[in-house]
């Protein structure tokens, strides 16, 4: 008997498309040290330096989450966590989110020591096309104890549903 891997339960014979009623989904917090914003026109080597901060952050993020890999497609909701109530455009973010999105589909080569092969360490998905992730849907919410730049991923395990 088939069973979903999202939620586990009995796949229904015959059935083309499982519509699972409680997929899993993974919080993660990422910080930073300053946002992208996609209104700010910075130098390239620092919009650089502060998209590989967030992609590895991210990728570390994951990692100390334990979030396991997605074989299907994910849904990602990218929550930017904001100290205060002043209006804000959650888009102009968007540069953000992405590079924590790439962060979370990177891989990484780790050397092992004294042999002559290497450790590959594969993101939690296997690429960030349409085929693969759905989204990022962007948020903003107000935290008031936040002191550094927060976003928070909510990524949704759907299987092979979307």
């Amino acid at each position: 008997m088939k069973h979903c891997r999202s939620c586990g339960r009995p796949a229904i014979p015959n059935q083309l498309i499982h519509f699972c009623l409680s997929p899993t989904v993974y919080i993660v917090k990422v910080t930073g040290t300053e946002f992208l914003n996609a209104n700010d026109r910075i130098h390239w080597s620092k919009r650089a330096k502060l998209t590989e901060q967030w992609r590895t952050n991210a990728g570390w993020a994951v990692r100390a989450a334990r979030v396991p890999r997605i074989h299907g497609k994910a849904h990602i909701t990218a929550v930017i966590l904001f100290p205060d109530r002043r209006r804000r455009d959650p888009a102009n973010w968007a540069p953000t989110a992405k590079a924590c999105i790439d962060g979370i589909t990177d891989r990484y080569v780790k050397p092992l020591p004294d042999k002559d092969f290497a450790h590959v360490i594969r993101g939690i998905i296997a690429d960030d096309d349409a085929s693969h992730v759905d989204g990022p849907d962007l948020r903003s919410r107000v935290e008031p104890g936040i002191r550094v730049p927060t976003l928070e991923l909510h990524i949704t395990d759907c299987g092979a549903e979307l």
